[in-house]
């Protein structure tokens, strides 16, 4: 038998050996994780318009071979994965914002469930695609398409997905996204969505800034009212996918939008095939203004300068472990170089908004969302510096180019009181300017930190009295926008005497000021 006294003694041994390896490895462990979420963080890329993208990219892919009634198909999870794949390695897509249905998870319980997520996540700048490759049938009784699930009958039509299910989700009330493009790779697809009329326009420059500011849902499918093909030119791909995927593939343009690509799949697939793919908009999804979905691209080849000088200057400011090792003077350079890169512009305008809109924002990183707001913080690389002018402490943003009070009001104020306070701040024209104004929502945010400065999730470089601070921006009419800088959290505040919060008053500087 082992003794009482040997056995605690070879636990004690135990535990030193844990305790020295902890101390070994923890130094390697921490920092290498820390790297790696930082890497997963994707960047922003410019829109058509050379402002930053708002939003996210959501891509939503169903892919099914093996049926359990209807017969087997040879290349629907090819051609799923094969569009997923080209996506995320070429466009500004990420797998944050990724949902996959293959094979025996691809049900109707779960495709409609997936629909109905993205109709509580999706914020509207957001853009949404969803491929589906797949059966599809015309019911006989209803005449109506159907997209047919895994465990879709053949002739009981209760599973299968139908027209009215996908199309009550794409409405613009349901799916708030700015855009949404649909790609169907079945049979019967052309029934689904009504195809355009005459001739797409030409993708210049000016159509495509407009097509991404302007709202959208539309349809791309490999064919009209009769069977297509699922095998193709080779054994993996249908003929649809393979040109679809290799229009993607070749693609060097910044910004790729579908009107632009569409027109050499169909001439390819029509060369190829017996079928006729169609393209157009979705009709009766609410009030849309005819806009498309616009594709980002990542690797740049011969794409503007400016873009791929914001690329590197976001990608180089997230690589943390790479700064660690530049001494302090080089650091302060490229500081200083980074302001030759386009900056980042945030919305000035006041405006309602709900939640899930205040969740949605970009330039955000959320660790808990709430029914009233979220906990988080701003990712920009602020590059703030602190000056006196005409004997007013103010602080210049040259990321955002945005010039903060820098104490903000002594006390808490209730909403009328605030904006009195800051009529009495113009009127007497702190630090020389008579434009100061409350923040957007966006613009607060922007300022909160990941850890606390001076006891506050807020830069040391502002007053750490103002622990909360009211916006401009509405949840209703009489209740606003705050942030808090004592618990790191966005949520929204009466506008009455409950409920209290500081001001900070923010302008944007102006061109002529900029050299100051």
């Amino acid at each position: 038998m082992y003794s009482e006294k040997g056995i605690f003694r070879r636990m004690e041994i135990k535990k030193l050996v844990f305790l020295l390896t902890f101390i070994l490895i923890f130094p390697i462990i921490i920092p290498n994780l820390h790297a790696k979420e930082q890497q997963k963080k994707a960047s922003v890329p410019l829109s058509p318009t050379g402002h930053e993208a708002r939003g996210n990219q959501w891509l939503f892919v169903i892919g099914i071979n093996a049926y359990t009634e209807w017969p087997l198909l040879s290349t629907a999870v090819n051609d799923a994965r094969a569009f997923k794949d080209v996506l995320l390695r070429r466009y500004f897509f990420d797998e944050h914002h990724l949902i996959e249905l293959y094979d025996k998870k691809a049900t109707r319980k779960n495709i409609l469930g997936k629909l109905r997520l993205l109709a509580r996540k999706a914020g509207p700048d957001d853009s949404i695609v969803i491929f589906y490759a797949g059966h599809g049938s015309l019911d006989s009784v209803t005449k109506e398409s159907c997209w047919i699930p895994v465990e879709g009958g053949i002739e009981d039509t209760s599973a299968w997905v139908t027209n009215h299910d996908i199309r009550s989700y794409l409405k613009i009330d349901a799916i708030a996204a700015k855009h949404i493009l649909l790609i169907s790779d079945a049979c019967f697809s052309g029934d689904f969505f009504k195809g355009l009329s005459g001739e797409l326009p030409e993708a210049t420059d000016k159509v495509i800034k407009l097509a991404f500011q302007m709202a959208s849902r539309q349809a791309m499918t490999s064919g009209g009212l009769e069977p297509v093909h699922d095998k193709g030119l080779s054994s993996e791909n249908s003929i649809f996918a393979h040109f679809l995927v290799k229009a993607l593939e070749e693609n060097s343009k910044p910004f790729l939008i579908p009107s632009d690509f569409f027109p050499g799949i169909k001439d390819a697939v029509v060369e190829h095939a017996e079928q006729l793919p169609i393209f157009g908009p979705l009709r009766g999804m609410g009030e849309l203004e005819g806009g498309e979905m616009v594709f980002f691209l990542k690797q740049y080849g011969d794409v503007d300068e400016k873009v791929k000088g914001r690329q590197f200057a976001s990608e180089h400011l997230e690589k943390p472990e790479k700064q660690e090792k530049m001494a302090e003077e080089k650091k302060m350079t490229e500081i200083e170089s980074f302001k030759d890169y386009p900056k980042i512009n945030l919305r000035s305008i006041y405006r309602k908004m709900s939640v899930r809109h205040a969740q949605a924002m970009p330039h955000i990183a959320i660790h808990e969302k709430t029914d009233w707001g979220f906990y988080g913080f701003g990712t920009i690389p602020h590059d703030y510096k602190l000056k006196s002018i005409n004997g007013g402490k103010v602080v210049i943003d040259h990321t955002t180019e945005l010039m903060w009070h820098q104490s903000g009001s002594g006390s808490n104020l209730n909403y009328k009181e605030a904006t009195k306070l800051l009529d009495e701040l113009n009127k007497e024209g702190y630090a020389g300017y008579h434009d100061w104004r409350l923040p957007t929502l966006e613009e607060a945010v922007s300022l909160l930190e990941p850890e606390k400065q001076n006891d506050l999730y807020i830069n040391e470089v502002f007053d750490k009295e103002q622990s909360s601070i009211w916006t401009g921006d509405q949840y209703t009419p009489v209740i606003a926008w705050r942030v808090d800088f004592d618990s790191g959290s966005v949520s929204w505040g009466n506008y009455g005497n409950f409920g209290g919060n500081y001001i900070r008053p923010v302008r944007r500087v102006q061109g002529n000021e900029k050299s100051r």
